[in-house]
C-alpha cells in the first residue's frame, strides 16, 4: 500500500492502534478492500502456479522421452 491508499487513516488525529479516534470506519473499509485485493491475486496466482506445474510436469515427461529415443536410435 502507498500513502495515497492510506492518507485517510494516516490524516486521522492522533492516530493510535489501540486508541477510539474515529479512524476505525477508515480503517475497515481500506484494510477490507485491500485484503480482497490480496486474496484474488493469490487465487489467480495459485490458478498460475497450477499451470506451471502442470506444464513442467509435461517438459519433463517430454524430456525423459527424448532421452529414452536417443539411446534407442
Amino acid at each position: 500500500m502507498n500513502t495515497d491508499e492510506i492518507y485517510h487513516v494516516l490524516s486521522c488525529d492522533d492516530f493510535h492502534l489501540t486508541e477510539n479516534n474515529g479512524c476505525a470506519h477508515i480503517a475497515v473499509e481500506l484494510y477490507s478492500e485491500r485484503l480482497t485485493n490480496v486474496r484474488q491475486q493469490i487465487n489467480y496466482l495459485q490458478k498460475i502456479e497450477h499451470q506451471l506445474e502442470n506444464l513442467v510436469d509435461y517438459w519433463e515427461t517430454e524430456k525423459e522421452r527424448e532421452k529414452l529415443e536417443s539411446k534407442i536410435k
